[in-house]
């Protein structure tokens, strides 16, 4: 939330869209927000990229501005800002108020971590056990299939989860709407619990596997259908990937859920190349 960067102002939101989609291309994650009554700002989600990213723009903009294809691009105009600046707190405020379910979730994992900290440790573990489909069924306790994700055991664990939570889901919500982060929460969040519960029982939690669901997503997503506008850094899909195969050789001092991670993963890649292809077949 605090790297977000302006770039490029505009005064119509389907130039910036344009704008958004060329940047995408070029592995660079954006983000778009009014500004005003009548323009719109282009941010930049990682300020190492925004140099590169203003001059692909700058100069995107200017072979268009001389070829005349269209009169819209001429209302464009770099936004100057000193290294190290960020968006004001009203940008960042309308940021927040595009993603609601990411803020739900992260509020609640805080809520939760907050009230495992305390004596109530014991009850709050308990009600957030993860529990098979049968027994679901049979006690009606329908959260207990996700309930695990909400569920931290240190500090470094809910701020590592919940940072990426935020950059990844952040980026959907705002790209896709609330109810496709909402289905991918819950789609990713029941498989990597189910895959954990299989291979260790139900002495885990942590959105991680949420987290490595919603990382493949965007992955794959920025893979095969760039032109929609969301992506991720190649040094992060590396830094994830050997994260997760660093979790399998037990030489982290960390109890990690790493059926979780990986169950997590390869659904949010499965699901990225459904709706690729559901997107492709209906274009």
């Amino acid at each position: 939330m605090s790297e977000l960067t302006p770039l490029v102002k505009v005064s119509r939101r389907e130039v910036a869209e344009q704008i958004q989609t060329f940047l995408s291309g070029h592995q660079i994650a954006t983000d778009i927000q009014p500004e005003g009554e009548s323009h719109w700002l282009v941010y930049v989600f990682y300020p190492a990229q925004q140099p590169k990213a203003q001059a692909l723009v700058q100069g995107w903009l200017t072979q268009i501005q001389r070829q005349q294809a269209d009169y819209l691009w001429s209302n464009a105009s770099p936004v100057k800002t000193k290294p190290g600046s960020q968006p004001g707190f009203s940008a960042l405020l309308q940021i927040a108020s595009r993603s609601p379910f990411m803020l739900l979730i992260a509020t609640l994992c805080v809520v939760a971590f907050l009230a495992s900290a305390s004596l109530w440790f014991s009850p709050v573990r308990e009600l957030l056990r993860f529990a098979p489909l049968g027994q679901v069924l049979e006690s009606g306790q329908w959260w207990r299939l996700i309930g695990p994700t909400l569920m931290h055991f240190s500090a470094m664990h809910i701020i590592f989860n919940l940072l990426w939570w935020w950059i990844l889901g952040g980026q959907i919500e705002r790209r896709f709407g609330t109810s496709a982060l909402v289905i991918l929460y819950l789609l990713t969040g029941i498989a990597s619990n189910y895959g954990q519960y299989l291979d260790g029982g139900s002495n885990f939690g942590g959105l991680s596997g949420v987290v490595y669901g919603l990382f493949g997503f965007v992955w794959w997503i920025g893979w095969i259908r760039p032109e929609w506008g969301v992506s991720l850094q190649r040094n992060l899909i590396g830094f994830m990937l050997a994260w997760l195969a660093l979790g399998y050789t037990n030489i982290l001092p960390l109890n990690m859920a790493n059926t979780a991670h990986l169950v997590g993963l390869l659904s949010g890649c499965g699901l990225a190349a459904l709706i690729a292809l559901i997107g492709k077949r209906q274009s």
